[in-house]
């Protein structure tokens, strides 16, 4: 017997189990391939510069109509595809840097995925379940930010100037040698 705050953990989870396979329902035919993979990949910055990357991929699906591979996200919070510029997605300072989108295209990376690929964020707290993302012209753009965001990391000549935003200060495990 299940009760208190027991029994609203589980009417939640059931609740969420429902809205997605409501969701798979209406997009198959599509083949489940892996969940919770950890992803590694060698990223060539430049000539000189070769660094490991990783990541957890919540779900990957092979879409059968289009044979385009689907990098799935689960997010209990907003799922924010939207941006205007490659470019702000590298402005950490910036609050309303979209951080869900730059987390899908850096999945994109990880994956080599392909341009008719698709990206998609599962939010399971907004009425409008799936959002996506398909990688089509902005993949190249990403991988030119990010190399040379990461070729700026490890730049002797490029000062460390730490973040005045102090949300961020609150989930770096760097905080104690930084500030």
């Amino acid at each position: 017997y299940i009760k208190g705050y027991y029994l609203i953990v589980k009417r939640l989870i059931n609740r969420y189990v429902d809205m997605i396979l409501k969701f798979d329902l209406s997009k198959a035919p599509f083949i489940y391939k892996d969940s919770e993979r950890r992803v590694f990949k060698e990223f060539v910055v430049s000539d000189n510069l070769v660094v490991n990357l990783k990541g957890f991929i919540d779900r990957e699906d092979l879409c059968i109509n289009s044979n385009s591979i689907e990098i799935i996200d689960y997010k209990t919070g907003k799922a924010n595809l939207d941006f205007k510029d490659i470019g702000d997605l590298f402005k950490s300072a910036d609050k309303s840097r979209n951080s869900v989108a730059f987390q899908m295209l850096f999945y994109s990376v990880l994956c080599d995925l392909s341009l008719n690929d698709i990206m998609s964020v599962y939010s399971l707290r907004e009425a409008d379940l799936c959002k996506s993302l398909t990688i089509n012209n902005v993949k190249e753009k990403y991988e030119s930010y990010l190399k040379e965001l990461i070729s700026q990391i490890f730049d002797d000549s490029v000062d460390f100037i730490g973040t005045n935003n102090k949300d961020i200060c609150d989930r770096c495990y760097l905080k104690s040698i930084c500030h």
